[in-house]
This record gives structure tokens, sequence and C-alpha cells, in this order.
């Protein structure tokens, strides 16, 4: 049987079956009008018709590529839904909260270093002066890489994310006067100072606790 030389590099390894699944006889009329149009649409240059995989193999991975696809879209669909914005923002906004949690971590190990410092060392005047300057650079430094410029994420600035997030009927917090995050000035309520402690300082002058409680104070206001 002739076959043309246009036609070898394109003739499917497996057998070929019409619309109605009818075997295609090789050599016959309708198996070269079939490789007629195949070669004629040129969108089929596949692997399959190299014989480098088979058909099978080939609609079953075009069948996982399209499920995950199907997955991806499903979960983006859930987090539009559960958390009120796009997946992109989402992400953005995890990333956020596993970098604040870090910083507090590192901050609470550093300010336990500083106290129990200053609990066994406070007494001396010299070796103070020394942890209270370590404790100015490192909060100058906690507070520029914390609270440093950064770059705005752009899932805050599509217009997906406003439309997702925008809450037409939220009333606004700064308008409650007793909400604790609205300023820093005009709070009814305000968290207490510690308790005094008694004065066990082993020399005249602040305690060793006035000092610890103000170096919390001065750190959490």
């Amino acid at each position: 049987m002739f076959i043309p030389h246009k036609y070898r590099n394109i003739i499917p390894k497996d057998p070929i079956y019409d619309n109605n699944g009818n075997f295609i006889i090789p050599g016959s009329r309708e198996w070269f009008t079939y490789i007629y149009n195949l070669h004629r649409s040129g969108t089929i240059p596949l692997p399959i018709l190299m014989g480098q995989v088979t058909q099978y193999e080939y609609y079953a991975e075009q069948d996982l590529i399209a499920k995950a696809q199907r997955e991806k879209e499903e979960s983006h669909k859930r987090i539009n839904k559960t958390f009120g914005t796009s997946y992109s923002r989402h992400m953005d906004r995890a990333s956020e909260i596993n970098r604040l949690v870090y910083k507090s971590n590192e901050f609470d190990y550093n300010m336990r270093q500083f106290t129990s410092d200053l609990r066994q060392f406070g007494s001396d005047r010299d070796h103070r002066a020394y942890i209270d300057q370590e404790l100015k650079e490192f909060n100058e430094r906690y507070i520029a890489s914390t609270y440093g410029k950064s770059s705005i994420p752009q899932s805050e600035l599509s217009d997906n994310t406003k439309e997702l997030e925008r809450r037409p009927n939220k009333r606004n917090p700064t308008m409650v006067p007793n909400n604790f995050f609205t300023s820093q000035e005009n709070r009814y309520k305000r968290r207490l100072n510690p308790p005094a402690e008694a004065d066990d300082s082993p020399e005249a002058g602040p305690s060793v606790f006035n000092n610890l409680r103000s170096l919390h104070a001065k750190y959490l206001f």
C-alpha cells in the first residue's frame, strides 16, 4: 500500500475509529480521508502521532491536567467564599501572619534575655547602662525590620480583590467611640500598670522590679 511521504509522520500507531465507534480499516477510503483531514488541520503534531506515547496515555495525561485545573479553581472559589477575598490576597495575608508571628517570637526571646540580665546584673550601674544601650539598639532594629516600609502586594491593587472585599453594609469602626483600636489617644479603657513590687534593691535607687516594670511598660504601650 502506497502512502504519500507527507502522511508517514502523522499516522497514528493506535487503531482509528469514527464518531460512531466503527473501526476504520487502514488503507480504506475512510482511513485516507481521516489522514488527509488530520494533515490538513495541522493542529495535531502530537507525540501520540509520532509513536512516543499511546493515545490512551496522552488522554489520561490530559484528564489529569484538567482535573488539577478544576481542583485549583474550586480551591480558589472556596477561599473566596470562606475568607471573602481573592486567592492571591489570602496567600499574602497568610505570609504576613507568619512573618509577624516570627517577629513576635523574636521579640519575646530577646526581651527574656534582657530581663534575665537585668535581674542578674541590675545592681551594677555600668552593666545596667550596657543593657540599656543594647536594648535601645535592639528596639531600633526591631522597629525598622518589623514596621519599615514594604512593597504593597499586587493583590491589594487588583479590581478582583476590591470587589470581593467590598462590604457595603459594614459599619465604619472609627464611628464606634469605645473601640479599642480606633486610636491611641481616645480610649475609655486602658490597661492598668503592673502593681508596685517591694523594693529589694541591694543599694539605693530604683529597684530591680521597678526597672523591669518600666521596661515592660516602655515596650507595651
